[in-house]
């Protein structure tokens, strides 16, 4: 989690809102213990959203995890109320297997990911509340042009 020290020492580099970004990322938070060891807990990640009035900062529920991710969707709605949070990018967990679409930032144009049911459940649900999107490159490419 940043801190407000951490913040002071970025705030004062950043000439616009949305030159700095913070992504938050969670891919469950009542199976966090289970699914993401090793990383901070929820709560903890969340309270970076209070920083949101001196940059975006983004929900990034990403990977999308089948079975375990949607479970938690009434959590999550609370916490986008809780912190009036704005964006949220919601995606697939990257694996060996190729998927059809083509991407600018691969040496061959190729990006490998499993896209499951759940994640188009979980956008139609949280539309309702904020502006959801499948990639972080859309939320960066809104912020860009909302600026200039």
């Amino acid at each position: 989690m940043l801190n407000y020290l951490d913040i002071k020492k970025i705030f004062s580099h950043i000439k616009y809102y949305g030159q700095f970004i913070l992504f938050v990322s969670s891919a469950s938070i009542s199976q966090h213990s289970v699914y993401e060891k090793n990383t901070d807990i929820p709560e903890l990640r969340f309270k970076n959203f209070k920083f949101s009035k001196y940059f975006p900062v983004i929900l990034y529920l990403k990977s999308v995890l089948k079975n375990i991710t949607y479970k938690d969707i009434s959590l999550y709605k609370d916490l986008i109320k809780s912190y009036n949070i704005k964006y949220v990018v919601v995606g697939s967990i990257f694996t060996k297997e190729k998927a059809i679409e083509s991407v600018h930032f691969s040496s061959n144009n190729t990006l490998f990911y499993n896209e499951i049911k759940d994640e188009y459940v979980i956008i139609d649900e949280l539309k309702k509340l904020c502006n959801v999107y499948r990639r972080s490159s859309e939320v960066c490419n809104l912020l860009k042009r909302i600026v200039s």
